[in-house]
Formats: structure tokens, sequence, C-alpha cells
């Protein structure tokens, strides 16, 4: 919205040359070392008239200048009162259990016989309707999410739309996205869309919003304290993350395969920092990485905690557990066990954001 006006010597009577409109138009493009691009030039030349290429790029420049510094005011600032969005009363029963496995080879029967109310398992683990995952998919009581890349480029949206036509017809009808962008196109492609980690919803505000544009529930960010958990609105399905390691990283090359050669996209491997701790590293779609946190969050023992905070759920986040232990930790959270992992944390649950 910001215009200038420059104006320079008067043109001169032409000699055997006269001024071109290909040369203005090329004098006015020629923007480089500045943030500007020319978009479009009209031109209206009378003729006869001359002057140098020299002297058009001098006003251009000049135009340029003074529009650098009439973009240095301050635009004038609309001052608002804010009004919190209505207080939406909270859920009184116990939060669902809800799973999320890295792959598939860490489904079992045992956990199939435990229902969990949500199965979020990659969309590219997802290979066939057979196996183990068919009875997750045609079971009455669990409903099975596919679970988006974080960083889906352009040249890739037709693979990952093939996929999700493929798990439609295989009988999953939701997805859950980690990016606000890939709502809509989850949407346009006849998806229920669940909002993952990766969103960041940290406050009421944010929930309502991404309840407006369709989410129908979303992860609560895991850097809130329980209490702040508690105090929040939630006009949509809510939920926190119980147990798992924390995505730290996410990278758009493979740091397994920069370093060794191999490409670890089936399988789990680790990284060390120098204190030797472990932080294991996952590939997935585009053979891109996620680095997860070496200590495991874990309040399956403070049940009394979290059940009264108004969720709808709880996540349990398996990264590199055993089918076994997927399946053991489940059942704790169901009140059906009393197994614990090992070096764990409560994560920020319990003290203020740093």
């Amino acid at each position: 919205g910001n215009v200038v006006s420059v104006q320079g010597e008067v043109p001169r009577e032409a000699g055997t040359l006269e001024i071109r409109r290909g040369t203005v138009i090329t004098q006015c493009k020629m923007t480089g070392g500045t943030p500007y691009i020319c978009g479009e030039v009209r031109t209206v030349i009378d003729k006869g008239l001359f002057f140098t290429g020299q002297e058009m790029g001098a006003l251009v420049a000049e135009a340029l200048h003074e529009l650098t510094e009439k973009r240095k005011a301050y635009s004038e600032r609309s001052v608002y009162s804010y009004v919190a969005p209505d207080k939406v009363p909270d859920r009184k029963e116990q939060p669902k259990v809800t799973v999320s496995v890295l792959r598939e080879s860490q489904l079992s029967e045992e956990l199939f016989a435990l229902a969990p109310e949500v199965l979020y398992i990659p969309i590219e683990q997802i290979k066939s309707p057979d196996g183990i995952i068919k009875k997750f998919i045609q079971s009455p009581v669990i409903s099975v999410c596919a679970v988006l890349p974080k960083v889906m480029r352009d040249g890739e949206l037709a693979e990952i739309a093939q996929m999700m036509k493929n798990i439609s017809d295989w009988g999953i009808d939701q997805v859950c996205v980690s990016n606000i962008s890939h709502i809509v196109f989850a949407r346009r492609c006849g998806f229920k869309v669940r909002g993952d980690i990766g969103l960041g919803v940290s406050n009421s505000e944010s929930l309502s919003i991404y309840e407006k544009l369709g989410l129908s529930s979303a992860v609560l960010s895991p850097e809130l304290r329980l209490d702040q958990i508690g105090a929040m609105s939630k006009p949509m399905d809510t939920e926190i993350v119980g147990y798992g390691r924390l995505p730290l990283m996410y990278t758009d090359n493979c740091i397994i395969k920069n370093s060794s050669g191999f490409c670890p996209c089936d399988s789990l491997e680790t990284i060390t920092d120098p204190n030797g701790m472990a932080y294991p590293v996952s590939g997935g779609f585009g053979c891109r990485s996620t680095v997860y946190s070496a200590k495991k969050l874990f309040i399956g023992d403070k049940q009394e905690d979290y059940e009264p905070l108004g969720l709808w759920g709880i996540r349990l986040i398996f990264t590199s557990e055993r089918p076994g232990e997927c399946a053991k930790l489940t059942a704790g959270f169901m009140g059906k066990g009393n197994y614990e992992p090992t070096f764990y944390t409560r994560g920020v649950y319990y003290r203020d954001i740093e």
C-alpha cells in the first residue's frame, strides 16, 4: 500500500535514437541487491524523446530509496480489548488411553485385547490391510488414526494423497497432523483430523481456533504444568502425553545415513552425547529423521493428578519399546497392571517452564 513518486530531468530531443519501452522495463527490473522485485511496468512515452539508461536507473534507485524510507515509518496499530473465551465445562469421566506406535511390528494380540481408544501409526507403516493391523482396523471399539509426515513437500503430496486413498479404501477415516497447513489438505481428502504434538497447543485460545479449523482432538504441549492444563478451557477433545520419549528434533536429511552410509528407515538407531546419554533416532517418510529424548516421560502412577483435569485422552508414545512392553504399559494406564519403566522423568508437568 505504499506509494512513492519521483521525477527526473526533461527528456532531450532525440537524434537517431529514441527512448524505447524495452529500455524502461529493463532498468525498472534492475533491483538486484534490494528487497524489491519489479512486478509490472506501464509506460507512456511520446515520440522523438531521449534519455540514457543511466538516467533511468538513477530514477529507479531514487524511487526504491524513497519507498524504503516510507516503509520505515510505524503504521498505526489497532488496540482491542481481549475477551477470554467462555469456559467450557470439563469432562468428568476418566481420560481414554490412546496409543502411538512407530512400527507396525510393535502391535500385538495383547495390545489388541486391551482395546485402546485410538491407535496412532505412521501412514507409511500401513502398507497393506492384512496382518495384525487388520484386526485393529476392523475393531468396532478401536479407532485407527494414520499419522501424516511432519513435512510434506509439494512434490510429495501426490504420493501421500495416494497413500491416504489406500487407507481410506481399507477402512481408516482419520489422520493426525503436526502442521497447521496439513489440516485443510487432510480435510479435502475426506478425513477426520486430529492434532499432534507438533502443533504446540498451549492455551484455550489455540484450542478454540483449531476447533474452528476442523480438528476433532489435539495433544496439549508437554511444556505445560498440570495445573495450567487443569485451568484451560477445553472446547474440544484434548489429550496429554502420559508416557514416552518426546520428539526433540526433526531433520530433513537422514543423519544416520550421512554418518554411517546406511539408511535406518526400518530400524531404530541411537546417537550419544558427550555425557553418554543415548537418543533414539528413527527414519521416516522422505528419509527424514526424528531424534527422541533420552529419558521417557512417565506419569502412569499419578492418576490422581491427571484424571481430574478434564482430559479426553492420555497418550502413550512407543518408540523403542518391544510389543510386550507396549502391552504392559498400556495395561498399567488402564489399571490392569503396575508395570513401570526405568530411567524416566516427569517432564515439566510438576515444575515451572524455564
